[in-house]
């Protein structure tokens, strides 16, 4: 027993305390839960990446201009209420209005999206769709044009007709998705019905998963401006490849007018 606590005395002098030693790690790969600086949202690939479309609301208003152009870009003054960043992907509704008229290629009362990718400073390209404007397809204008242009950050819904108001390419993996739908009733427009809806098709509700979607019943007259805010379940997609999903809004409402605007969100569990 003395020989061995002499031996094992020994080579603790030889190799130092335990606390000097040193120790291996590792770094973790992709589908691994890697540390952030602020422990919110993981890096490209990995457990708990985030994706968004956050879109402004329906106060967001601009006096723009827009170029006669393939493709046309809107300049919206100041640094627009839109985003294209590793996590916001702002695939977002628009409309325009004129004093005199807008150039061929842009109509009134018609819903546009912003192309997320070209958004560089004051300016960004637009299209006729949240597919087109993931996909970076952009509307060309020709012609000429007059009087002032003005733009709104949401769209116009039809009465019982579905339209997506918002969306993103989601990589493969398994994902936790969820989004928000608001209304805006103008005057004193009654809304029956508003449903929010997690979608993989444009502008078209989906049943399946049915917890994906929330529907909200009301059917008592709505003060001018005032909105309404429904939130889908979370829930779970697993998808093979880059998969495209939409947040999809619908209300039966009368009397006037209806716009809208959404937010959807993303994040990696596997």
């Amino acid at each position: 027993m003395k020989r061995l606590l002499l031996a094992l005395f020994a080579l603790a002098l030889i190799t130092g305390p335990l606390s000097a030693q040193t120790v291996t790690t590792s770094v973790s790969g992709p589908g691994q839960l890697p540390g952030t600086a602020t422990n919110d949202n993981a890096n490209a690939g990995n457990v708990g990446q985030i994706l968004t479309a956050n879109c402004p609301t329906v106060t967001s208003t601009a006096t723009i201009t827009v170029t006669i152009a393939t493709p046309a870009v809107v300049n919206w003054g100041s640094a627009p209420p839109f985003h294209n960043t590793a996590i916001n992907v702002d695939a977002c509704p628009i409309v325009f209005t004129t004093t005199g008229t807008l150039p061929t290629g842009i109509s009134l009362a018609t819903n546009y999206w912003v192309i997320p990718s070209s958004i560089s400073g004051n300016t960004f390209q637009i299209a006729t769709s949240v597919t087109n404007a993931l996909a970076g397809t952009a509307v060309a204008t020709s012609g000429t044009q007059s009087g002032t242009q003005t733009a709104t950050a949401s769209a116009i819904l039809a009465t019982g007709t579905a339209l997506s108001i918002g969306g993103l390419t989601i990589p493969a993996g398994d994902w936790d998705i969820e989004a928000m739908c608001a209304q805006q009733p103008n005057g004193a427009t009654t809304s029956s019905q508003f449903i929010c809806n997690l979608s993989l098709t444009d502008n078209v509700l989906t049943t399946t998963p049915a917890d994906n979607m929330s529907i909200a019943i009301n059917g008592a007259s709505i003060s001018a401006g005032a909105q309404n805010f429904l939130v889908t379940n979370n829930g779970r997609f697993s998808f093979s490849t880059p998969t495209k999903v939409f947040v999809v809004t619908q209300a039966t409402f009368a009397v006037n007018s209806m716009n809208v605007y959404g937010f959807i969100h993303a994040r990696r569990q596997r």
